[in-house]
């Protein structure tokens, strides 16, 4: 009974020392942790840098207005209609431009 008593102690023994090593392995240095919230930061800051993208091109509303309809009234002479569309048209045709232009410029600045 003597040998068997001093080979559960002899196992205990073992056990216990086994559980202080695992135990033990999982614990981590200063360095190792420091390492790890500086990782851990890193990635913090990429996944902020991911999310912030160059803001998006929004053309104006003005640049998305059809053109005004010029309707012929009875007491007018159609040449003052004809004149009356050719203002309305050359209107939308400069803002046309400039919006274009604006487009271009907000492409080539990505």
């Amino acid at each position: 009974m003597n040998s068997s008593r001093k080979r559960s102690l002899k196992t205990l023994a073992a056990a216990a020392a086994l559980g202080l090593l695992t135990i033990s392995s999982g614990c981590k240095t200063t360095e190792e942790k420091q390492a790890a919230r500086l990782d851990n930061a890193a990635a913090a800051i990429g996944r902020m840098a991911a999310k912030e993208e160059a803001p998006k091109f929004k053309m104006p509303p003005e640049c998305r207005e059809k053109m005004g309809r010029v309707y012929p009234s009875p007491a007018e002479k159609p040449r003052n209609t004809q004149l009356r569309w050719e203002y309305v048209a050359d209107v939308k045709d400069a803002l046309t431009i400039r919006c274009a232009d604006l487009a271009d410029a907000a492409l080539a600045a990505k």
